[in-house]
């Protein structure tokens, strides 16, 4: 976005919405960053350290000649630097290096990243952000207390999986309309893990209707109570392509022809060819 121009800039913030002006949007993502950061200094008696790590880099055509303000914006704001790297010469090892800094800034939870064959010798940039979170429960669950249970998934299929249990626990808890909502702080208490139980037969509607406004419904109902809870212990892992979705939000041009992207570089032109997501989530006994 820091390279957009002209409708290509328009689309991109309408569809983003961004609503501040370039230089403030960008001083505003550099703030939180640094107040997420902030949040890592939290110390434990035992159990794991709270982690929250967000890492951001360029990477570009060695040679190639980029514009100064928008690698200065970048480096600036979100503490990417460039990496110069031979997508023509060696398109293969330009994509080692990068999934190996993803790898290693995910504690190789996501080792590849970018799959063989999406870095041409036509590449000129990569953009990478990486979050890594770690934290330990608050009140952690008793492994001995862990067991074979039954799970029952959306078309009724029943699997037994690991069912993991915290017994008569003092947690924040509500019902609402038939949905349970459960609130589970990590160390320090600054941030926590909230799970809900949609109501039986009513996961595609709640799922449907569930938006900030309706989510603060739901947390402002809780209040502590001593419960008893169970929840599978889980790793889950998505990977997909978002360009159709943020063509399909508004902002075609961006990944087409037509593309402004002068502020990145005007020698040629650059247009965003994808745009890959990962995310990997484990919870077990110890946190998340």
């Amino acid at each position: 976005y820091a390279g957009a121009r002209t409708a290509t800039e328009q689309e991109m913030a309408a569809t983003l919405h961004f609503d501040l002006p370039g230089a403030a949007l960008h001083d505003a993502f550099n703030r939180l960053a640094l107040s997420l950061d902030s949040r890592e200094d939290v110390e434990v008696p035992e159990g794991d350290p709270f982690a929250l790590r967000i890492s951001n880099a360029i990477w570009g055509l060695s040679g190639y000649p980029y514009e100064q303000p928008f690698v200065d914006t970048l480096a600036l704001n979100y503490g990417a630097g460039l990496h110069l790297v031979d997508f023509v010469g060696d398109p293969d090892g330009s994509r080692d290096s990068i999934n190996g800094w993803i790898a290693e800034r995910t504690n190789d939870l996501i080792p590849e990243l970018i799959p063989d064959g999406v870095i041409k010798p036509t590449t000129r940039m990569v953009l990478t952000n990486a979050i890594y979170f770690l934290a330990g429960w608050q009140s952690p669950f008793d492994a001995s207390l862990t067991v074979k249970a039954p799970f029952t998934s959306l078309d009724g299929a029943t699997a037994d999986v690991d069912m993991m249990m915290m017994p008569e626990a003092e947690l924040s808890y509500a019902q609402v309309e038939g949905h349970q909502i459960i609130e589970l702080p990590y160390v320090g208490g600054d941030v926590s893990m909230v799970v809900i139980l949609p109501a039986e037969g009513q996961f595609t509607a709640f799922e449907a209707s569930l938006n900030a406004s309706y989510l603060g419904t739901l947390t402002d109902a809780m209040n502590r109570q001593t419960v008893t809870f169970r929840m599978p212990r889980l790793e889950l892992k998505s990977k997909f392509s978002l360009a159709t979705a943020l063509k399909d939000l508004g902002m075609p041009i961006a990944f087409g022809g037509g593309a402004d992207l002068t502020g990145i570089a005007s020698v040629e032109s650059l247009f965003i060819q994808d745009v890959i997501h990962e995310g990997v989530v484990k919870i077990d006994e110890e946190g998340t």
